[in-house]
């Protein structure tokens, strides 16, 4: 294999590892961050019903009860501003997915462009007439593969391997769930 066939297939192996741990990762923060809103919608309507308690208690008349009211209404409150501090990680999660995602289409343009000129090897037996011209876009002659048209196998292979390899995954790990029992 030529050495820059294989550069190629390993760039596009490493960026398309990165993009994909990127997406990953802000699926599961993602995933957390609903169940943390859930949990601050919650607090949200628990500040609101102490308040309400609250306004509705007489100070003067039932003063332990309004005290304790507004110690639960302060302790809810500052745990609301806490949950708050969290909106900056999904936000960071979000930042690092469009990072790869954009340093991912840049490495494939520098890449095509680098190589829209080079054969990375021919290929003198290829009988296929409408596919050779466009095996070797741009600047090839018939039968010779050229680097645009690698790096665009390269990227299918990678989708093709990395979504059987997560079938394989999500069967492995259906079948090792407790409570699956084969007859």
């Amino acid at each position: 294999m030529n050495f820059h066939a294989f550069l190629l297939f390993a760039v596009v192996f490493g960026t398309e590892t990165a993009r994909a741990i990127s997406q990953i990762a802000f699926e599961r923060l993602s995933a957390w961050w609903g169940s943390r809103n859930e949990k601050r919608r919650h607090l949200q309507a628990e500040v609101t019903r102490l308040r309400r308690e609250k306004d509705g208690i007489n100070g003067q008349e039932r003063y332990a009860e309004f005290i304790k009211t507004n110690r639960k209404l302060t302790a809810a409150l500052e745990e609301l501003k806490n949950f708050d501090g969290s909106v900056s990680a999904i936000k960071q999660s979000w930042i690092i997915t469009l990072v790869a995602y954009v340093l991912s289409a840049m490495v494939y343009i520098f890449l095509m462009f680098w190589y829209r000129s080079e054969v990375l090897w021919n290929v003198p037996t290829l009988d296929l007439d409408p596919m050779s011209s466009i095996i070797a876009f741009p600047a090839g002659k018939p039968g010779d593969v050229s680097g645009f048209f690698w790096i665009l196998c390269c990227r299918q292979a990678y989708a093709s391997f990395s979504s059987a390899f997560s079938y394989l995954w999500s069967c492995i790990k259906a079948e090792a769930r407790p409570g699956n029992k084969d007859s």
